[in-house]
């Protein structure tokens, strides 16, 4: 193993990592910590680790703070390709390294390097090689930082079990809801049904408050009757075209969020929705397929979120599928 090689390899050590939490530990505190970990609480990552996004009070944030700088090195953890993911508080990049090529001593042969073996070898390992002697090596997209969710804060643990057994209790009145609607079609209005819409519609707004999916509607292009034909039955023809002039048309539709471009992808729709409230799952019983199906769409397209809908339990949602 040659110098240059033997220097990057003290790049990839605990002891070389070690000088970077360092620095983090040494100028962590409360002002600056404080309102990420705020942040990072309410998010679904926090819901993974905790079965909920959570709220704190000032003195709570501080108790999570002081708890993780007592217990610094359980929270230490590396990031590559310059992104953290959405766990960290704090965090350090490794930057470009810088090694003085001049004056390095070669201890077996006792004598110095020369500069045309130097800038041969330190090429052959990545390095880019300065006309001062320098030799650099980009790390700017490596690093160190601090995830709040590397391990167990208890004080969080306490306070996601008594926002879980809320969320049962929002789960209780949603499938009350549903039972009360009576609706028909997709829905239902038996038991089991009811419940998995409950379940489809909390979930649902939990990822549209992430703006991870979303629901919307469009005023209908085509014609009622063009679509499905002439009504010979004219009061009920009537009644139609009423309702088309009092409530309108619509197609309504559900979207996910592209996580690479940030763009809106269709995912499910359906046309001709005649309702005052044509978004509203409680009247229009076709919204609870569309939210379903744009959950299914995010459980393929992003791998990490599929960790974060078994957390949730969103595995329940399938069991009636």
């Amino acid at each position: 193993m040659n110098i240059a090689q033997r220097i990057k390899d003290y790049y990839e050590s605990d002891d070389f990592k070690s000088n970077y939490l360092y620095c983090i530990y040494e100028n962590f505190n409360e002002f600056d910590i404080i309102p990420r970990i705020e942040q990072v609480l309410n998010s679904y990552e926090c819901e993974v680790k905790y079965g909920a996004s959570l709220v704190l009070t000032k003195l709570q944030l501080k108790q999570v703070f002081d708890y993780i700088y007592e217990n610094f090195e359980e929270f230490e953890d590396t990031f590559n390709g310059y992104y953290t993911g959405g766990n960290d508080i704090d965090s350090m990049s490794y930057g470009e390294q810088e090694e003085q090529l001049e004056g390095l001593f070669n201890h077996k042969t006792n004598k110095p390097y020369t500069m045309k073996y130097l800038k041969h070898i330190f090429d052959e390992e990545g390095f880019y090689i300065s006309d001062n002697g320098c030799a650099y090596y980009d790390m700017s997209g490596e690093g160190v930082y601090i995830n709040l969710f590397k391990s167990e804060i208890p004080l969080l643990k306490e306070l996601g079990r008594k926002q879980a057994l809320f969320n049962d209790t929002e789960l209780i009145k949603t499938y009350k809801a549903f039972r009360s609607a009576k609706l028909g079609g997709i829905v239902g209005e038996n038991a089991k049904s009811c419940l998995w819409s409950a379940r489809v519609l909390l979930n649902f707004r939990k990822l549209e408050n992430y703006e991870l999916v979303r629901l919307d509607k469009t005023h209908e292009e085509e014609n009622y009757f063009d679509v499905y034909g002439e009504e010979e039955n004219e009061s009920f023809k009537k009644a139609i075209i009423n309702s088309i002039e009092r409530f309108g048309c619509f197609r309504v539709y559900s979207e996910v969020k592209c996580k690479a471009c940030e763009s809106w992808e269709l995912v499910d729709s359906i046309g001709m929705c005649i309702y005052e409230s044509p978004l509203n799952p409680f009247e229009n019983d076709y919204v609870i397929d569309l939210m379903h199906s744009a959950i299914k769409s995010l459980m393929k397209t992003d791998i990490h979120l599929k960790d974060c809908f078994k957390a949730l339990n969103f595995a329940k949602l399938y069991k009636m599928s």
